[in-house]
């Protein structure tokens, strides 16, 4: 059964990169974020976090880009298996900032 870790809107500053949130429970995870305020000239990045040993330090284990308006606006990041920490993050890096609806699933 999924259940849902965090979820919320984000609405974006240009150029910074907003961590939606951090979850520190072992689990399998999915990103979900609506994009679907997206207009031309827009482009935005999301971010999947992990780490791989509880005393390591984070790094990029998924990123994904898009731009302009979409027709599929409700983008899923491939399940993420973390034991340690995994922090999901929304970069709007040009356009009119948007406001992003997004929910970090645990499946």
């Amino acid at each position: 059964m999924a259940t849902s870790k965090a979820n919320g809107t984000q609405v974006a500053a240009l150029s910074t990169e907003h961590v939606l949130a951090t979850v520190t429970e072992p689990g399998t995870y999915i990103l979900q974020v609506n994009t679907v305020n997206l207009g031309y000239g827009d482009i935005v990045e999301l971010r999947v976090k992990m780490k791989t040993l509880l005393s390591g330090s984070e790094f990029t284990y998924q990123i994904g880009q898009y731009a302009h308006l979409q027709t599929d606006p409700v983008k899923v990041s491939i399940p993420c298996i973390s034991l340690y920490s995994m922090t999901c993050t929304l970069k709007q890096t040009a356009g009119t900032g948007r406001s992003f609806e997004w929910n970090i699933v645990q499946v």
